[in-house]
């Protein structure tokens, strides 16, 4: 895979601070994982958008993917879930939303496919348990009716 990307399709933001102008300088890709970077440069070359969106968007991604998994130990000794909080500012039209879309389709899916299951199992659970409470009914009039017949508790 080629991993560069032509310099025109680069679309980098220009930063200022206070009264001076910073250049721009390209999101450090190169601090990915291999695959990652791939996929990102990938993503790159499919939408036309800055790199530090594509790569936020894959931060996101992975950050999303492994919170429920991965916890990271801090100096300080705590542990806390590998989570980000992230924030991408950018002009309306510089492709935010559709370089999500792209990078969190494989997410947005999962989750969809873990309701579905989810709401089947809860179904079959709800029926499960309304056999179960009618069973318990039965069980409970059966006991009640075995205690009548055998007389009012006399302490035995």
């Amino acid at each position: 895979m080629n991993n560069t990307v032509p310099a025109q399709r680069l679309f980098l933001p220009t930063v200022v601070q206070g009264n001076v102008v910073v250049p721009p300088q390209r999101y450090p890709l190169d601090a990915f994982p291999v695959i990652a970077r791939e996929a990102i440069y990938e993503v790159l070359g499919y939408i036309q958008s800055a790199d530090a969106i594509v790569a936020m968007s894959f931060l996101e991604a992975t950050s999303i993917a492994i919170q429920g998994s991965v916890d990271v130990k801090l100096p300080t000794g705590e542990v806390r879930p590998a989570s980000l909080n992230l924030l991408t500012i950018a002009k309306s039209g510089e492709r935010k939303s559709t370089v999500d879309r792209l990078v969190m389709k494989p997410i947005v899916d999962f989750e969809k496919e873990q309701l579905k299951q989810s709401k089947t199992e809860m179904r079959q659970y709800r029926a499960e348990l309304a056999i179960w409470e009618e069973k318990l009914k039965v069980l409970r009039s059966k006991a009640k009716a075995a205690i009548a017949a055998k007389g009012a508790f006399n302490g035995d």
